[in-house]
């Protein structure tokens, strides 16, 4: 008999505690395995405190920064300009994963240079060009007036300029002639990502810059935990209120209290888990320890830090007397299960994904990571 995940139940043989499988994205994928358990008000307190949301988010999307980055190492190496060339390959991940794309069959995909002078990015349909792009992520006006110089010459008139969100709005402030579309993709996350691939990046704030992306992604995490937290308490507590042992504004406190809990325990967990990995990066490097700081950077390095700030609230809840020391035991067999589990599940998924077609490593180190870890997670609780 499969014990169930949600405590007090017991599932009959053969059934699942979490339904038929959904194949869905790194930031779905959490909530559709665990939707069952949001029926029961116990299962979802469970998974709120103990697999936030919103910092399984936050892990997934420094798993693809990571993978992203490695991945262009192997196109490019780890020269200065590393963090361009990362802006042309996440244009090129996010283009082939807008609902467009795959609908219509178009492929971008960049030239065979690393460094070329006009065209970075072709988008193809049937075979047939659709456009070309060039890629720019710098942000000095030293940039600034060579891009000015390159386009008045007609450089780029047979190519479209795509930024960063920061080179976008400088362009369009210098007032440079050619328009320029962001990408959507922020200059502080493609510099972070190069220091983490272990580039000599040239940025005299370069610790500022990557507390900041950190800030951004610890916020971004809160949110979708607080979203999604919310959501499922209204979920959860919905049959307390169709059967009136709750009223409304109760209905609503829970609703509030919860999201506003998941909000703060997803945003300081991706904190404390990026904060680490930065950490790592900075004695490696004041250490002269290439090693620890190329790890830092890395997808284990990633696992491990998320896998500390998940001990670290364990920790805290044993000193403050919420959970026994079995419980604590259980929870640390737990978090090692979801450690390995993510570092073996992201190195297979970019595997597979390299030679499956329209996936990518980055996708298949994204999905595979989060099966992983969730595999991993459960397994540990299992054991």
């Amino acid at each position: 008999m499969i014990r169930s995940v949600v405590p007090g139940r017991r599932l009959v043989r053969g059934s699942s505690p979490f339904g038929a499988a959904t194949v869905a994205g790194p930031h779905t994928s959490n909530v559709v395995r665990y939707l069952p358990l949001m029926a029961t008000r116990n299962g979802f307190e469970d998974r709120v405190r103990h697999l936030s949301a919103g910092a399984r988010w936050a892990q997934a999307r420094e798993t693809a920064w990571d993978q992203l980055a490695q991945e262009t190492v192997r196109r490019a190496g780890r020269g200065s300009q590393l963090k361009g060339v990362i802006h042309e390959m996440a244009i090129r991940q996010k283009s082939n994963l807008t609902l467009e794309a795959l609908l219509s069959g178009m492929r971008t995909d960049v030239t065979r240079s690393a460094n070329a002078r006009t065209v970075d990015l072709v988008t193809t349909q049937n075979r047939r060009v659709v456009e070309r792009l060039q890629a720019k992520d710098c942000i000095s006006d030293t940039c600034v007036r060579k891009v000015q110089g390159r386009v008045a010459a007609g450089q780029y008139r047979t190519a479209r300029l795509v930024g960063t969100r920061e080179t976008a709005e400088k362009f369009r402030d210098a007032g440079v002639t050619k328009p320029v579309r962001s990408s959507g993709v922020s200059s502080r996350s493609t510099t972070r990502a190069a220091d983490n691939a272990g580039a000599k990046v040239p940025n005299s704030n370069l610790l500022f810059n990557n507390v900041m992306d950190i800030a951004g992604c610890a916020g971004k995490a809160g949110v979708t935990g607080g979203v999604l937290g919310a959501g499922a308490e209204a979920l959860g507590s919905l049959k307390d209120l169709r059967t009136g042992r709750i009223d409304r504004a109760e209905y609503a406190q829970r609703v509030v209290v919860t999201g506003a809990k998941a909000t703060v325990d997803s945003a300081v967990r991706s904190a404390v888990a990026l904060g680490t990995k930065e950490a790592a990066k900075a004695v490696g490097r004041r250490a002269g320890a290439e090693g620890l700081k190329r790890f830092g950077g890395s997808n284990p390095g990633t696992a491990v830090a998320f896998g500390l700030a998940e001990q670290v609230v364990n920790t805290a809840h044993l000193i403050r007397g919420k959970i026994d020391g079995r419980e604590y035991g259980i929870r640390s067999v737990q978090t090692a299960g979801s450690t390995g589990g993510a570092i073996g599940g992201a190195a297979a998924g970019a595997a597979i994904g390299s030679v499956v077609p329209g996936v990518g490593t980055v996708v298949g180190g994204v999905v595979g990571g989060l099966a992983g870890s969730l595999g991993g997670g459960g397994l540990g609780r299992e054991i």
